[in-house]
């Protein structure tokens, strides 16, 4: 199919616009016409295909934490204590995945055989917001996944303090200090923690007795169960929301 011609202007040199193509494989070949009406060969042809049409977004998209054995999904809303989280998901074969922070593109990742793809973020603490958009060999561009936002913290809470063992049997709570002897089998604990924290309470082994989420104003406080006869070690471990 011819798709138009050109005259060479006095240094011989041409262009020409092709008429727009339609998606797909074309092959373009240049023959030559002198004045007389003689006609050259054709030149070597130039291949290619017209895609004009942008990737999917990209599909299944999750960010994990794989700090530990297991990776955990880090969905919006979450703390993770991993700076190094991974997203993954799946696009067109052979396209690569751009993965932003907000605004700021951190990388790209390229799509495997099977469509897969991940990327392994290196993100400073605080609030990120992680997003991919796909990108084909025509350069064509998807739309953005959807952000999953969230906060790195990396930092261990601070111990418990103000911590307070007391008897509670009377009208007027009495404190159990350490070396005590107590005749209340169900003593409160209480201190003070990061807001939003879990403490962990402990009796002398690795196994918490239980638990509780500090409240807004940083103040906690726990019935023990009912403790045995005997000599006890009540101590308190603090998980902030990243698991620190």
């Amino acid at each position: 199919t011819v798709l138009g011609s050109v005259v060479a202007d006095g240094d011989g040199a041409w262009s020409f616009n092709t008429p727009t193509l339609s998606e797909g494989n074309h092959s373009l070949i240049v023959t030559v016409t002198d004045a007389a009406g003689n006609v050259s060969t054709g030149s070597d042809a130039i291949s290619f295909t017209v895609d004009t049409v942008a990737p999917a977004t990209p599909a299944d998209v999750v960010l994990n934490n794989d700090n530990g054995a297991t990776p955990v999904a880090i969905i919006t809303g979450d703390y993770t204590n991993d700076a190094t989280p991974v997203l993954s998901g799946s696009a067109e074969v052979g396209s690569t995945v751009y993965v932003y922070d907000g605004d700021d593109l951190l990388g790209t990742a390229s799509v495997n055989g099977d469509g897969s793809w991940s990327y392994t973020a290196s993100l400073a603490d605080g609030s990120h917001s992680l997003s991919a958009t796909v990108v084909d060999d025509a350069g064509n561009t998807s739309p953005a996944s959807a952000p999953v936002t969230f906060v790195v913290d990396t930092a261990a809470p601070a111990a418990a303090e103000a911590v307070l063992l007391s008897n509670n049997v009377g009208s007027t709570p009495v404190v159990i200090n350490d070396g005590d002897i107590t005749n209340d089998a169900s003593p409160v604990l209480s201190g003070t923690a990061e807001i939003g924290s879990t403490v962990y309470i402990y009796d002398g082994s690795d196994t918490p007795i239980g638990s509780l989420i500090v409240a807004d104003d940083g103040a906690w406080s726990f019935t023990l169960p009912t403790l045995g006869e005997g000599g006890h070690s009540i101590t308190t471990v603090v998980t902030d929301a990243a698991g620190n």
